[in-house]
């Protein structure tokens, strides 16, 4: 007998869900899906053999989109587990033409588009004097916090360890047992070391810290909005705790005033220090009293880190006056907790 659940997150399940953006595709008996609560698709399919399992854990808010996970038959027992955080701009999964295949994708990994996992090589090689097969499969393993840029090929046997960064068009078929390195080209190689990633815009960190590194926390910069239908604002001894209470489709901005107003084309940074109970992305918006805006980038987090963004833009919109952070990704109940959000002036 096959099992569909959708796990939620008191550990219950629910049989035989119907999850938007998900088609599930049992094509032999006795296997098993599992997808956590929260977990986002958009064009998504997983095909199953018989005696297969396949468990995702929560994604992250952008999803798993595009994505065909193909256990189908030409053998059985299939294993892929992906671990929370997911988020996979278009990949193909192929676990076929063999039995006893297995993937595993580890937490907070990021697929660009075109990134193709095969597990098998779906015929035989063999040698003609003894006729003995070398080429059986492997375990494919991703470990924590892995990137993989556009047209990634990940063959059987291959290991990448957690933090590292695959270049794009990387064919990679063997294990890497480094942590943080970016591995590139055809066959894939380590082409630097000690490096680590993020989704958010590019900018120079060093640089703008330098700016900021002798400037004391002061969440008093700036006045909140503690009328806001959907946010409910506390203070603490040395933080704010800002918690998303509402639903539906209202505005979802967490607004703020500034003391005085921002001068078109001056250089200033902004500085937010903060703690959320989820894994988002958030984005920064000032305007002016016409309403006229100022975009700044999106911003990622992951759920319960600390992290401290020191950002430099340049006001295109004249006279802003006030700050906002976009809250479209914030389910209901997130809580940040803020211990330092204002805008400097470059020295």
């Amino acid at each position: 007998m096959n099992r569909y659940y959708l796990v939620k997150e008191d550990g219950t399940k629910i049989e035989n869900p119907k999850i938007n953006g998900l088609t599930v595709e049992f094509l032999g008996n006795d296997s098993l899906v599992e997808i956590s609560e929260g977990s986002v698709f958009e064009n998504t399919k997983l095909s199953l053999a018989s005696e297969s399992k396949i468990i995702i854990k929560k994604t992250s808010f952008y999803g798993i989109r595009n994505t065909w996970i193909d256990a189908s038959p030409g053998g059985i027992v299939r294993n892929l587990f992906i671990d929370e955080g997911a988020q996979f701009v278009r990949a193909t999964f192929v676990m076929r033409d063999e039995d006893n295949l297995k993937i595993t994708i580890g937490k907070n990994c990021m697929l660009a588009a075109d990134v193709l996992f095969r597990a098998s090589d779906g015929h035989q090689i063999y040698d003609l004097e003894n006729l003995q097969v070398f080429n059986k499969s492997k375990e494919i393993r991703i470990e924590d916090n892995v990137w993989m840029g556009n047209s990634v090929r990940i063959l059987k046997g291959s290991l990448i360890k957690q933090g590292s960064i695959i270049g794009l068009g990387a064919i990679v078929a063997k294990q890497f047992q480094e942590e943080n390195v970016a591995i590139a080209g055809n066959p894939a190689q380590i082409v630097k070391r000690n490096v680590a990633w993020s989704k958010d815009y590019i900018w120079d960190y060093k640089d703008t810290y330098q700016q900021d590194e002798s400037r004391a926390a002061s969440i008093f910069a700036v006045k909140t909005d503690e009328n806001h239908v959907l946010w409910r604002v506390s203070q603490e001894s040395s933080y704010l705790v800002i918690m998303r209470e509402g639903v539906g489709n209202q505005v979802e901005h967490l607004k703020f005033s500034l003391k005085e107003n921002l001068k078109l084309g001056e250089n200033y940074y902004l500085v937010l220090d903060f703690i959320s109970n989820k894994s988002t992305a958030f984005t920064t918006f000032l305007s002016n009293d016409s309403g006229k805006m100022n975009r700044i980038p999106n911003f990622h987090v992951t759920e319960n880190i600390r992290r401290k963004i020191v950002f430099p833009f340049v006001p295109t919109v004249e006279g802003l006056s006030t700050v906002a952070l976009s809250a479209s990704h914030f389910p209901e109940n997130t809580i940040l907790k803020i211990f330092d959000f204002r805008i400097e002036k470059m020295k």
